[in-house]
Order: C-alpha cells, then structure tokens, then sequence
C-alpha cells in the first residue's frame, strides 16, 4: 500500500498527527510526504517531497505521484482536494480542526472517508455543519516513551509559530517576545542555557537573547526531549499539550500567538487544565475574539492585542508564566492525572482508526 501524505503546511499538529497515523499503518506500507516550508523542519528523517501543496496545479503536473498512491491522506489542507478527486486516487481527510470549521469543504463533498479528531466543540459543530459519512476519532497522537528520571527541566515549546497570517518580524514578535521572557526564567533558575523550540522562520526572526537560543527540531528529536522533559512549557496548541497529556508530562502554559490558540486555550482553562490568568481576555482589557471569524481577520485581532501589552503587558506576561510554571513542578501527579483524564474522555486511540480506514479505502 503506497501512501501519499499532505499535511497542512503551517500547521505544526498536522505533521505530528500524520507521523502518528504513518507508524500505526500496517508493515509494509511505503509513505511518502508532500513538504514545504515548516513541514521540511520536523520531516528530515522521512520521504519527504519538496512540494507546494498550497498549488493544486503543481499536484496536477505530477501524475508520476498520483499515479504511485493508493491513497491519499490529507490532513487539514483542502487545497489539493478536487484534483486528487478527479484523479479518481482515494482520498482519506483528517479534519484536526473541525470544531473551529467556518464553512462547507471541497474534501466534505469529495472524501472518500472524512475522519474528524475528537476535541470539545466538535459535537456541537456538527449538529450545525453536518458531514455525511463523517467518522469521529479519538486524538491522534504519537506515543512517547516517558523517562523514570527525566533530565530537562523544562521544554518550551512555540510550535511553527508562521503561517500566510502570521509572518514573524513582520506582522507578529511573538517569538521574540518569548525568547525574552525565557531568558529572565533561564536567569532566574540558573540554567546554564535554555532552547526554545520554534519554526525555522521563527527561530530566525527571533535570534539567540542571552544564553536562550530558538532551535528547530525534527518530530522524533522533539518527542524524544518530551519524554526527557520535567515539564512542558508550550504555547497553547493541539498536538503539543495532548502529547504531554498522553506521556504524562506535567503542562505549563504561555499566551496563545494566533486565533485558534486563543480558543485551544480557552478549552483548556474550562476544563481546569490550565490558568486563566494567560487568556487574552484576562491580559487585555476588552479583548474578545469570535472563532467564526475568518483566520486573517481573527489572527489581525490576536496580534493587535498581543502588541498592545507593551514593556509592561510583557513582565505581567512573565509573572504569570513563571507562576504557571512553579505550579506545573509541583511534585502532586492531580495535574497530569486530571489531563490524561480529560484527554481520555476525547476518545481512544484515534491514530489506530485512521490507520485502519486508511487501508480500507486505498486502491
């Protein structure tokens, strides 16, 4: 069974949940990865094809690709759906953001299986957003083998932190902004050296501050410090938290960077996951933000706040991290074991069942 991925381009999580879903696939099956810019950064290690998959007519000139799959896998990227349909190659879609879906899809008229990651929110967008077929699955996620004695203290995580919106040392210094504030924890811990895991594009907006320096890591070198890792200190993402949910790694949080952060983060302060204190809404007087929105829109309203907070806004920023993160190293297990709790609740074993429609569907 040859397989042909395409994960979304700027979103770190799809990358994760496909790695996931490659080495749940049955023994023997060939994969390949459609890759460009920040999935080039966690793919070295893979058959990795340097590919636009933003331009469906680059996929149209490669009947060679087509040709080669049984199936393709798309993960939360419509971009190349209609020409892998009229291709007549079966097309599985990974929906990992379908709680936040705006509008009817090519691939939810199109897919021959529509495969959607459980998450709070998703039931009640699919009473008002139907997909016919649709199946439901538990997170998918990429197991990680957990130190007894783990040696870092702390991993923290920004994710790609880019994407067409989110363009780093133009429109958002986000990045920079948290090399800042990691390197006064760094200080005050007395850390030899801190990194900060980042996109490529990030890492070189961002810079070295001190002896904090921004690194970009491929999926197995990142997940193999996550199980070395005391603790996590992470942007408010997919992939990453509900990794350390499932390893049992203890979570810290930083303030969310773009609109569907602001709303990740929401979800896990109403499940008592994490602190309120680091919302938008609690940093920024007035502040709000409507999911709905389109993704330009919604991300403008996200930086416009983030640069309002000023000198100031930011060492409020780091007092609440630095809380968050005592309390993340408390020895107490209530924190892990209420995540793993809530992420249980989701649903089990989601890379298991796309694993298995994958080969049901493919040619």
């Amino acid at each position: 069974m040859n397989v042909l991925f395409d994960p979304n381009p700027y979103c770190f999580g799809s990358t994760s949940t496909m790695r996931a879903i490659r080495a749940a696939l049955p023994p023997g099956a060939s994969v390949r990865v459609l890759a460009i810019g920040p999935v080039h950064d966690l793919c070295r290690d893979l058959d990795a094809i340097d590919h636009d998959v933003r331009d469906p007519a680059a996929l149209k000139a490669r009947a060679d690709l087509l040709d080669w799959a049984d199936v393709y896998v798309a993960i939360s990227n419509n971009t190349n759906v209609e020409v892998v349909h009229r291709a007549a190659v079966p097309l599985v879609f990974i929906d990992i953001l379908y709680w936040m879906k705006r509008r009817e899809t090519p691939a939810m008229r199109w897919a021959d299986a529509y495969l959607i990651e459980g998450y709070p929110g998703v039931d009640e967008r699919l009473a008002a957003l139907p997909v016919p077929g649709a199946r439901r699955v538990g997170p998918i996620l990429h197991r990680v083998d957990r130190s007894a004695h783990p040696a870092i203290p702390a991993l923290v995580n920004i994710g790609g932190a880019a994407s067409p919106d989110l363009l780093p040392g133009v429109n958002t210094t986000y990045p920079r902004q948290i090399m800042g504030l990691m390197e006064l924890l760094r200080a005050r811990r007395s850390w030899p050296t801190l990194e900060v895991a980042m996109g490529s594009a990030a890492a070189a907006s961002a810079g070295p501050v001190g002896s904090t320096h921004p690194v970009t890591l491929p999926q197995d070198e990142y997940l193999r410090r996550l199980g070395q890792a005391q603790v996590l200190l992470t942007a408010p993402g997919l992939n990453a938290p509900l990794e350390a949910f499932l390893a049992g790694v203890s979570v810290a949080w930083l303030p969310p960077q773009n609109l569907t952060q602001v709303f990740h983060l929401r979800a896990y302060v109403e499940a008592g996951l994490a602190p309120a204190n680091l919302t938008l809404e609690a940093l920024v007087p007035g502040f709000s933000a409507d999911p709905r929105r389109p993704e330009a829109e919604g991300t403008k309203v996200v930086l416009d706040a983030l640069a309002s907070l000023g000198d100031r806004g930011w060492q409020d920023v780091f007092e609440r991290v630095e809380a968050e993160l005592d309390a993340a190293v408390q020895p107490s297990g209530a924190r892990v074991e209420r995540a793993r709790a809530w992420l249980d609740a989701l649903g089990q074993d989601g890379a298991m069942a796309a694993a298995q429609v994958i080969a049901q569907v493919a040619r």
